[in-house]
């Protein structure tokens, strides 16, 4: 489906985050990962985030490349700090359980009327959002 819509595969970091080892790796790469996550330049993404594969080649060759103006490593610091507590596994149960179509039935039973938010909503998207894309942000939101 992404592949249709941008051009090019979006969710293979998805693939990464549902493997049994994801955590594991993820626990030991810190620095790895939020160089990712906060890249200085986020065309990255179309490169290890978006493609299957992406993340664990980026993790296995060990980037850490600079971050963006608008963070520090400092702050990053702080988010892995957090992180390390408990680790990525319980975080990752939720990509897990929605790969798996977990609560699918749930979700289905929730009436229309309750599905949208109503009172007025800002969101806020990046022209440089590589993965998520700030059209389908845009169009879920008008919904």
């Amino acid at each position: 489906m992404t592949q249709q819509y941008f051009g090019y595969p979006t969710f293979g970091y998805w693939k990464f985050l549902e493997k049994e080892k994801a955590a594991a790796i993820l626990d030991a790469s810190p620095k790895s990962l939020s160089s990712l996550c906060y890249p200085a330049t986020p065309l990255l993404w179309k490169t290890y985030l978006a493609p299957i594969g992406g993340v664990e080649r980026w993790i296995s060759e060990k980037h850490a490349p600079e971050l963006p103006s608008w963070i520090t490593w400092d702050e990053v610091k702080i988010h892995d700090a957090i992180r390390a507590k408990k680790g990525y596994k319980g975080p990752l149960n939720w990509h897990k359980a929605a790969i798996q179509k977990v609560d699918l039935q749930r979700e289905g039973e929730i009436t229309e009327g309750k599905k949208y938010i109503t009172p007025p909503t800002l969101l806020v998207v990046s022209d440089e959002d590589y993965v998520t894309g700030p059209e389908v942000g845009k169009e879920g939101t008008a919904k």
